[in-house]
């Protein structure tokens, strides 16, 4: 076996310093990559805007789901019940039948 030198372990500080600018210059190098391919550009930009629109959308959705869940709570209380009846009546009736 070979016997392995005494080296200076790094500090954290160390560390993170040399960390932080791996990222930067691998950030840097991609950026450049991405700027100068029009196409790959316009490519990762159009995934990336369905990817947020699609997240968008479910994260709107669970947000009503559990405010539904949460108000069908409150169906007992005199002025919140029918409130929220009226409410429930037009979602089940639709958009086209409106007042």
């Amino acid at each position: 076996m070979k016997k392995q030198k005494d080296k200076k372990q790094p500090t954290t500080e160390e560390e993170y310093a040399a960390l932080g600018k791996a990222l930067t210059r691998a950030i840097v190098r991609d950026n450049i990559k991405v700027s100068t391919n029009w196409l790959s550009f316009i490519a990762i930009s159009l995934v990336r805007g369905l990817f947020v629109g699609l997240g968008s959308i479910i994260g709107a959705t669970i947000l009503v789901a559990l405010v539904v869940w949460i108000l069908n709570a409150f169906d007992s209380l005199p002025i919140i019940g029918e409130w929220l009846e009226r409410v429930q009546e037009s979602i089940q009736r639709g958009p086209e039948q409106l007042p």
